[in-house]
């Protein structure tokens, strides 16, 4: 029967990574930071040509921690809830409209947060800032009678209950009462969706992207190591998952890229099993799909390992046919490639190996800003783009599944594997768990 406890290991690493000055984890916008988000909104003024476009931010937390909508975030690098930014395609300028900043009350329960005026040109780079309830008349002032306005017509995140200082809610549920609103400021105006627009401008990541991706890796690696180490029979998922949380606050990725999945023995077959809350045995594996969060770029990372520190022969032997079909795939990534095409060889190389019935979900996604980035899974890869390469078989009445998985970036010879230092060899494995 199979055992459940509850750690308070992930609740320690919380306390003790919030020691120390906000500024010592997570450095604030620098001149880079605003250069490179200033690049971004040049390359969407040239998608647009002279239209007018809106991009609305998130007004909620996620996960304990605010989270920027992920288009507006790569757009203007704003941490603050109901924002918004209209990008003049006539004149080439931006507009960011914010919320007045939080005082008394508010401020003391919620924090401080900047507000229109010269504190936020300063620290955002956008020289035309004003107060979100100029946001209607402004809109109508910019965009010309009969020319259409653009937007993503599908947020990143779904707003939830009413929300009465958004001056395009009511009770806006989804990005479609966005466009109502839209519709009833600028009635007989096109609404145009730009929203593939600029997820094919994101799908590309610059030098800049890849190094937060870099960091991200890294992260993730020491998270990983750590957890081998720590492994034992006994321990608990929840365990695993509080030292994974304790390094990755520790170097300043402060969310989790997405729920963690650490699952022992037979929740190793549960695709995204979330609890965390069984014990690990002895004889069983772990598999562990988890990474960090770092400055809105997020790796994605899955190793497995044994409880007790030792493959069985049986679960070496199909450790390293995933290893073998999973390391076929990183070769194969190179420009030209697409996802489809990376699908396709999978289920090839998995067949050949005899699991044709054992694997139950891709091998592959674009990664970014979002753990699942966008992207079109049928266009060719092309230099900067990066993209996961997961394999993995599953035996659910043995009560055990691998799964291995990399970040791969596309480089203009080929590819670099982002995480290749994260080991995954069972003789490195084992070596580190004793």
């Amino acid at each position: 029967m199979r055992k459940f406890a509850i750690s308070a290991i992930v609740a320690v690493a919380l306390l003790t990574s919030s020691v120390g000055a906000w500024s010592q984890i997570a450095p604030g916008i620098t001149d880079d930071d605003r250069a490179e988000f200033a690049r971004h909104r040049t390359a969407m003024f040239e998608r647009l040509g002279d239209e007018t476009a809106v991009f609305f931010g998130a007004y909620r937390s996620f996960g304990g921690r605010f989270r920027q909508e992920s288009n507006f975030y790569y757009l203007t690098g704003v941490e603050i809830p109901m924002a918004v930014l209209v990008l003049d395609g006539r004149k080439d300028a931006a507009i960011l409209f914010l919320a007045p900043g939080r005082t008394g009350r508010d401020a003391i329960y919620n924090g401080p947060t900047i507000g229109p005026g010269p504190e936020a040109v300063a620290e955002f780079g956008i020289a035309d800032v004003r107060p979100i309830d100029k946001l209607e008349t402004s809109l109508k002032e910019l965009v010309p009678e009969g020319a259409a306005i653009c937007t993503a017509i599908r947020p990143a995140y779904p707003a939830f209950g009413p929300v009465a200082s958004l001056p395009w809610a009511g009770t806006l549920s989804t990005s479609a009462l966005v466009q109502g609103w839209l519709e009833k400021v600028l009635p007989g105006h096109e609404i145009k969706d730009v929203r593939l627009e600029i997820e094919d401008l994101r799908r590309v990541k610059t030098p800049w992207e890849i190094a937060r991706m870099d960091e991200a890796c890294r992260i993730a690696g020491e998270a990983h190591v750590a957890a081998f180490k720590a492994t034992r029979p006994g321990i608990t998922e929840a365990e695993i998952e509080g030292i994974c949380a304790a390094v990755f606050l520790k170097n300043g990725a402060l969310r989790y890229g997405y729920t963690a999945i650490v699952g022992a023995g037979p929740n190793n077959c549960i695709l995204h099993y979330p609890d965390s809350a069984a014990v690990a045995d002895d004889g069983e594996l772990v598999l562990m799909d988890f990474g960090p969060d770092y400055r809105y770029y997020i790796s994605d990372i899955t190793r497995t390992w044994p409880v007790n520190g030792k493959f069985s022969p049986e679960q070496r032997k199909v450790y390293l046919d995933v290893l073998e079909i999973q390391e076929k795939l990183i070769d194969f990534v190179k420009p030209g490639v697409s996802i489809d095409d990376v699908y396709a060889l999978h289920k090839k190389l998995s067949e050949e190996k005899g699991y044709g019935e054992n694997y139950i979900h891709g091998p592959s996604h674009y990664l970014g800003i979002d753990v699942h980035d966008v992207g079109d899974n049928s266009k060719p890869m092309e230099p900067g783009v990066i993209v996961t390469i997961e394999p993995g078989v599953y035996f659910p009445d043995k009560g055990w599944g691998i799964r291995i998985e990399d970040d791969i970036l596309v480089t203009a010879d080929g590819r670099r594997n982002l995480s290749a230092d994260i080991p995954k060899h069972p003789d490195e494995i084992e070596a580190l768990m004793k």
